[in-house]
């Protein structure tokens, strides 16, 4: 009986392992991007355009893979948060190349850069706020300062991709290098006792509270900051 006991306690280890390694498996690889962003993103979030069209078919590669993802059956939240941030901060990037780039000096001056054009991603063809959109949804709002929208006011644009296994500790990192940073948190004029918060902190306030907005509230929010 004993020996019967430990059989069974060794099959249990074994399937359980095996659904461990089915579960690190399913994580969508996001060391292309990383390699991508550690290339061409400084340390203040500033972007080397030319560097990066040098290496545009790389990007584009990785934005290729996202085309058909099923982020339903990626194995955690974690996961397709990590997937929606990624894919944002990419397609941005790539359509800064193609309508910015060389041509004007603003994605502010680009007609339906964030609502109009459309990306191939998880089966469907979204615009860059329908992508947010679905990150926003998971009702983490840590987002809001990991999503760049390619303007100097905006959360810096990082040297890495999010994971899984460090989007805890990344979303922390960004959120206190936001509000550290000078000109996009927050800035203290002591002499009036004043403090002054970016205008993200209206854009969707709701969520930054950990609140969910009314029912049948927009959570769009402008692109035109203060």
């Amino acid at each position: 009986m004993k020996e019967r006991h430990v059989f069974l306690l060794a099959i249990c280890i074994c399937v359980f392992s095996l659904g461990k390694a089915n579960a690190q498996t399913n994580q969508f690889d996001q060391s292309a991007l990383s390699k991508i962003l550690s290339r061409h993103v400084n340390a203040g979030g500033w972007v080397d355009y030319a560097g990066l069209r040098q290496d545009q078919p790389a990007l584009q590669s990785y934005l290729d893979t996202l085309r058909n993802v099923n982020v339903a059956k990626l194995p955690s939240d974690a996961s397709r948060l990590a997937f929606w941030i990624n894919a944002y901060n990419a397609f941005t990037l790539n359509d800064v190349l193609e309508y910015v780039d060389g041509k004007t000096d603003s994605v502010k001056k680009v007609d339906g850069f964030f609502d109009k054009n459309k990306h191939a991603i998880a089966g469907e063809s979204l615009t860059l706020d329908e992508i947010e959109k679905h990150g926003r949804d998971m009702h983490d709002p840590r987002i809001h300062f990991a999503v760049n929208c390619a303007s100097a006011s905006c959360p810096k644009l990082q040297p890495f991709a999010y994971t899984a296994a460090e989007l805890d500790r990344q979303l922390d990192q960004v959120a206190r290098e936001f509000f550290t940073y000078p000109g996009r948190g927050l800035r203290v004029q002591r002499s009036g006792n004043t403090v002054f918060l970016s205008p993200i902190h209206t854009w969707d306030a709701g969520a930054l509270r950990g609140a969910q907005p009314p029912a049948g509230t927009s959570q769009s929010r402008p692109r035109h900051p203060l």
